[in-house]
């Protein structure tokens, strides 16, 4: 019985043990015999996001061959005072950084295993070099910052205003673009008219949770939703930042407010769907029937469209205006 429980404790050690010595970036650089030494001391900053990284972490230096980043030298960082070496290349090869060429630093974080493009400064006046190779050079870093990469957005931008209606988004309603339903970090916009033109009057990034979106009254000039005025609701994806105006369906039962932006109002969604890159098409002439040969100058010419994304048809009435030279 013990040496089935030592034989366990055993190999749950080797297993911790194997995850630790995996536990490193996949970085690679070739010793060339000259190299340039930069001092990196226990007391500067070196974080990702604000913070602080911690021993166990990885520090690179990277240069360009033939057009891709290649590691020239990196050290595992222990929270000590210590000096990382920046090798050069060899005479003919693309082995190590050229002559006077600049430092290109990354941060690699072991508890995600994510590697990170990083801003430099470097100490002036103690140091006879700084952010360029030189043979036999030496350099010292004053601080090492990384930031992650920020995930992509509709660039949409609306006016905060004092006037609000709120919007609630259950968690369990069917929201679809192109017949596949929206995912955490997917954006919901409404929009309003502002002289001709849709402007975002309010949005949010999906959560997957049940949201509540703010849609901002006017204060000024066409800032925001007048009272009264429909929303207009508008789907975006992140995975493929394709967009697309959404039919919308509100739930009525104990809500006070709707479609509509009311001061203080709240209404809540029951269904929302759009297809992207779909036209409306000419499907009928209607009047004058066959023929557009005999219109005079300003009459009425009805034509049947339809919405090729959601089968719908619409009928219009278009001023046509002749140009006799036709």
């Amino acid at each position: 019985m013990m040496k089935n429980k030592l034989f366990s404790i055993l190999i749950f050690l080797v297993l911790v043990f194997s995850m630790e010595l995996q536990a490193q970036p996949s970085w690679h650089f070739n010793n060339t015999g000259n190299n340039h030494t930069i001092l990196i001391q226990n007391s500067i900053e070196i974080s990702v996001d604000g913070i602080q990284v911690l021993p166990g972490d990885y520090i690179g230096v990277f240069y360009d061959s033939l057009g891709s980043l290649a590691c020239g030298g990196y050290m595992q960082w222990q929270g000590n005072t210590s000096t990382l070496a920046a090798w050069g290349a060899q005479s003919g090869n693309v082995d190590g950084f050229a002559q006077g060429e600049e430092f290109t630093w990354k941060i690699w974080i072991a508890s995600n295993q994510s590697e990170f493009l990083s801003t430099v400064i470097y100490i002036s006046g103690m140091f006879p070099n700084q952010g360029n190779f030189t043979v036999n050079g030496m350099s010292g870093l004053q601080s090492l910052l990384a930031t992650s990469p920020q995930p992509p957005s509709p660039g949409w931008y609306y006016e905060n205003t004092p006037l609000v209606h709120s919007i609630i988004i259950p968690d369990t309603i069917s929201i679809l673009l192109n017949g596949n339903p929206i995912v955490s970090g997917d954006y919901l916009g409404v929009f309003y008219d502002s002289l001709g033109t849709q402007a975002c009057g309010g949005y949010l990034c999906r959560t997957g949770q049940t949201d509540t979106l703010l849609a901002y009254g006017q204060t000024s000039g066409n800032n925001a939703f007048s009272a009264g005025e429909e929303f207009s609701w508008k789907i975006w994806r992140a995975s493929n930042e394709v967009s697309a105006w959404a039919n919308v369906n509100y739930y009525t039962q104990n809500i006070s407010d709707s479609a509509f932006f009311i001061n203080g109002g709240l209404s809540q969604l029951a269904t929302l769907s759009a297809i992207s890159g779909k036209d409306l098409g000419i499907t009928d002439l209607l009047w004058p029937q066959n023929s557009c040969s005999n219109l005079g100058s300003n009459e009425s010419l009805e034509l049947e469209f339809t919405n090729f994304g959601y089968g719908s048809l619409f009928n219009f009435n278009l001023e046509v205006h002749i140009n006799e030279s036709w």
